[in-house]
């Protein structure tokens, strides 16, 4: 570990890069290059839970309380994000030993597969609050309507604010964006609420729900917005 460097509590992030290859291997390979990187998944599991413990016990010791670690690192990287209080090891495995998009949590020790995705609050398009789901490609912005206890008029083509694409640097030419049932227009608005299903940063996507009990025969729909880890485009599904 660099000397100098001040451990800060907060969550302990594992994120492992799977990464795709062409290369035809010989029978039984890739079995045991995915026993491998399981093995050395596994170590690095330990070895960060093992680092949470002694950095809650620092941190119950109270102000001035200090704690010798050695940590040795053989596979991976490792970093430090001092902004956030948060401590990286990353890994590249060709075998997958993690389900792509997915995360397991022990305690504050996460360890993940394509993890760049963030859903928060905040402002945009004008909008002093708005729902942002945000990735390394695109930042899609929503509107903020209503709640799950409180129902107010909504209208499908009002929903999004705004799609930003980071790759070219510029929003998406989106005037409105209109979601019907059997191309009936009155199914496109009535009463619900817009929702973020998950907040926070780290995630294998983000996601806004919006809820309308439409003006069309009483039929109620949710509509799902998702933005995965990685993607360069919305996911939008009806249920």
């Amino acid at each position: 570990m660099k000397k100098g460097i001040s451990l800060v509590m907060g969550v302990l992030f594992i994120a492992i890069l799977i990464s795709s290859t062409a290369v035809v291997y010989q029978v039984g390979y890739p079995v045991v290059e995915k026993m491998q990187c399981a093995a050395v998944t596994s170590k690095m599991q330990s070895t960060f839970v093992k680092l949470d413990q002694v950095l809650q016990e620092a941190a119950s010791g109270g102000k001035g309380s200090k704690r010798v670690i050695d940590l040795k690192i053989d596979e991976g990287t490792f970093t430090i994000d001092t902004d956030n209080d948060i401590l990286y090891w990353n890994y590249q495995c060709t075998a997958p030993v993690i389900s792509p998009r997915s995360s397991q949590r022990y305690g504050n020790v996460i360890i993940g597969v394509g993890l760049d995705a963030m859903a928060y609050t905040g402002s945009c398009q004008g909008e002093p609050s708005a729902f942002i789901l945000e990735n390394e490609h695109i930042k899609a912005c929503f509107r903020v309507i209503g709640s799950e206890t409180s129902y107010i008029a909504i209208d499908t083509s009002q929903i999004v604010l705004g799609v930003y694409q980071k790759d070219v640097e510029v929003w998406m030419p989106l005037e409105s964006m209109t979601i019907t049932i059997d191309g009936n227009v009155s199914s496109q608005t009535g009463t619900g609420y817009t929702k973020l299903t998950n907040t926070g940063d780290n995630l294998p996507y983000g996601e806004v729900i919006a809820y309308i009990n439409s003006n069309y025969e009483g039929i109620d729909y949710n509509i799902h917005f998702i933005l995965e880890s990685g993607a360069d485009f919305l996911t939008i599904r009806g249920s």
